[in-house]
């Protein structure tokens, strides 16, 4: 089975982070960037940053938080993965491995045609959040958890693909035989191919030419 592996905030959707829209949307915005900067500047854990992102949202309701989520768009064109997906739906697992929220890894399940998702999970109680999540990857950990997605899932994987855009998805790349850096400015020196442009049909083209020919075992 082949595997093409894709981030989602800023590769499938024009919106580089769903946490940073949701804060935005929630008035937040102010108050988590200062703990961001600090993650990125080394003097907090990651674990120190999702914990403090997590309590800004304490009470709100889960029909509110999934409505802001729903909202984020995908990139227009986006019915070309779709399509992509239908092409090879009998040879090849798509899979969303994002630092977002597992609810637009639903979203990609149910309106792309994905086969599968990981994703920031939130924890909720009587429909609120209570500030805590039942389970996010850790920023660097895309790779090792598709790894152990596969393996848990017993697939014999022959060749896996993977397409990112963010800084976060080093180790995904790491993992991949192939990795693609779309729409990205931190990402090409990490990757075996590059599309620096947006356009998502470009992208869907690229990923139809490699399949074929990769199934033709002239790879």
């Amino acid at each position: 089975m082949f595997i093409v592996a894709f981030d989602i905030d800023g590769t499938l959707t024009p919106i580089k982070s769903s946490w940073s829209y949701v804060h935005k949307v929630l008035n937040t915005l102010k108050r988590a960037e200062s703990m961001a900067k600090q993650f990125f500047e080394g003097f907090i854990s990651y674990d120190e940053w999702i914990v403090h992102d997590l309590s800004l949202w304490k009470g709100l309701s889960l029909d509110t938080f999934n409505k802001i989520l729903s909202s984020i768009p995908w990139r227009s064109g986006i019915e070309s993965i779709r399509k992509l997906k239908n092409k090879y739906a009998n040879n090849v697992l798509f899979i969303a491995v994002s630092g977002g929220f597992a609810q637009l890894g639903k979203r990609a399940v149910e309106e792309l045609g994905f086969d599968a998702y990981i994703g920031v999970e939130i924890d909720y109680e009587s429909n609120r959040l209570n500030g805590k999540a039942k389970f996010y990857p850790e920023y660097n950990d895309k790779g090792r958890l598709l790894e152990e997605f596969l393996r848990q899932k017993h697939i014999n994987v022959e060749k896996t693909i993977c397409v990112g855009d963010n800084i976060n998805d080093i180790g995904l790349f790491r993992y991949c035989d192939i990795s693609i850096s779309f729409c990205s400015t931190c990402l090409d020196r990490y990757a075996t191919y590059v599309i620096k442009t947006c356009n998502i049909r470009m992208l869907a083209g690229f990923l139809d030419f490699l399949l074929s020919t990769m199934m033709k075992k002239d790879y």
